[in-house]
């Protein structure tokens, strides 16, 4: 089941009070959610990604396997799809989350969409705003998130340019020059491809592993077919989450080459992992 999914997030004030607008349709194009969520103070940015979480979860109470995303906030959109860097360390734990529950479908895609296309969401987010609380205006079933972002509250003061003052260093944990090292993620090719199809001709049951840096011998279809899903299974591992293997599909079109994605459990790599791409 596909569901579309409009996401805006604005405050009033910069960081101010803040909140979270959700719509969510089934294939019918009937709404299962109409929401707007009040998150106390927040910046604009932090409300977009909470939007978008929130949303998510959401989906995967009603059982979706894929997601149509649209969102006003060219930034967000353009860092889940690899344009841009997500530079504010503050804000990396929402991407993450974002991206370790995009993980749990079979498909997604994310669009930008203009302001005027998304004044749905941007009413529902002025609504919460005004009313200082959640305002639910349509909610079928599961269909409602889990709760808010796992560290939204921490984000959120961040936000609110209050200083923290520095931990002491704990030797028990590796240092930033120093990060703990992560099994690496596999891809296998469980289909190769249509003859003729790939310059790369990747064999049928081959592995590429990605570390630190990117497999060579990938082509570039396949490569971005597998990047988000390789990335969420960093950040998974990273926090210790235990994900099921994931299987995409080539982007070429007449390709018809598909890969399954999981993470290594024995941290050892096959014979392509040492190759780099750059």
């Amino acid at each position: 089941m596909t569901l579309k999914i409009y996401t805006d997030g604005g405050a009033r004030g910069n960081p101010g009070p803040a909140a979270a607008g959700i719509i969510i349709r089934d294939p019918q194009g009937h709404s299962i959610l109409e929401a707007g969520y009040f998150l106390g103070k927040a910046t604009n940015n932090v409300a977009e990604y909470t939007a978008l979480v929130m949303a998510l979860q959401a989906a995967v109470k009603f059982g979706a396997d894929q997601v149509s995303l649209f969102a006003d906030s060219e930034l967000m959109v353009k860092q889940l799809t690899g344009e841009y860097k997500v530079k504010d360390a503050k804000m990396q734990e929402l991407f993450k989350q974002a991206q370790r529950l995009l993980i749990k479908f079979t498909s997604w895609k994310i669009q930008h969409i203009r302001r005027a296309e998304n004044k749905q969401a941007d009413i529902l987010v002025n609504k919460a705003l005004d009313a200082g609380k959640d305002i639910v205006e349509v909610q079928l079933g599961d269909a409602q998130p889990q709760n808010r972002p796992q560290q939204a509250d921490e984000t959120l003061a961040a936000a609110s340019s209050v200083a923290a003052a520095p931990r002491p260093a704990d030797p028990a944990q590796p240092s930033a020059s120093q990060p703990a090292a992560l099994p690496p993620v596999l891809v296998k090719v469980v289909r190769g491809p249509r003859a003729g199809g790939c310059n790369a001709a990747p064999a049928e049951g081959q592995e590429f592993a990605f570390g630190e840096t990117a497999p060579a011998r990938m082509c570039v279809y396949a490569l971005k077919a597998a990047f988000d899903t390789v990335l969420a299974m960093r950040y998974a591992a990273a926090e210790n989450d235990t994900l099921s293997p994931v299987r995409v599909r080539c982007m070429r079109r007449g390709c018809g080459a598909e890969f399954e994605i999981r993470l290594s459990e024995t941290g050892s790599q096959p014979p392509f992992g040492q190759d780099k791409l750059f």
